[in-house]
């Protein structure tokens, strides 16, 4: 990208979660489980972004692409 706060056209963002974080330890996701991840920015309309987890977790990195 050109190093500014905005994503444009071919810019491509990485979410990444740490549900170890103090912040996040209440938060559970388990296997099969559907969940919704809301991107609200200070300016601008929001981002759903909705997934599933696999039926089998076995790693501590997991790609939900």
């Amino acid at each position: 990208g050109d190093n500014d706060n905005l994503l444009e056209p071919g810019e491509l963002l990485e979410i990444g979660i740490d549900f170890t974080a103090p912040a996040n330890t209440s938060i559970v996701v388990g296997t099969n489980k559907t969940f919704t991840l809301e991107v609200k920015p200070p300016q601008g309309s929001y981002l759903v972004i909705q997934r599933t987890t696999p039926a089998s977790i076995n790693s501590s990195v997991i790609d939900l692409n």
